[in-house]
């Protein structure tokens, strides 16, 4: 017996033909891309079938995975520890030399607040000396 309720698929307008290829072809570009990154990153290689899902071409186990992992991490903190490492040293040099320029910065106010004392005592003391 057949369903008479069921209506045919209506067919696709011109509009949502391209849309439904342009979809198609931004999700192949976006395999071949994800394919180009597997072999850059030395991940399982993947090969596009013709049906355009992806495949394992070579087996791996779970410690190869783990151990490239492991050795991704130990980089990562050798490179963290390096950047401390000039971190530190440059910030021991810029509090040396800040120590330094302050201390300069310090006399130097010191000897100008003196020369002003100085002067205006002179000053004072001329003008006593002229009234008297």
């Amino acid at each position: 017996m057949i369903d008479s309720s069921h209506t045919p698929p209506k067919p696709l307008s011109d509009s949502d033909r391209n849309n439904l290829v342009n979809r198609i072809d931004e999700l192949e570009q976006l395999l071949a891309k994800k394919k180009t990154e597997s072999k850059q990153a030395k991940l399982p290689r993947l090969k596009v079938g013709t049906d355009g899902i992806p495949v394992l071409v070579d087996l791996f186990s779970q410690d190869d995975l783990n151990q490239d992992l492991e050795q991704t991490f130990e980089q990562i903190d050798k490179d963290d520890q390096l950047i401390n490492d000039i971190i530190d040293k440059v910030d021991k040099e810029i509090s040396g030399d800040l120590d330094e320029l302050i201390l300069m910065l310090k006399d130097s106010i010191i000897d100008e607040v003196k020369t002003r004392l100085l002067e205006e005592f002179h000053i004072k003391k001329d003008n006593a000396d002229k009234k008297e």
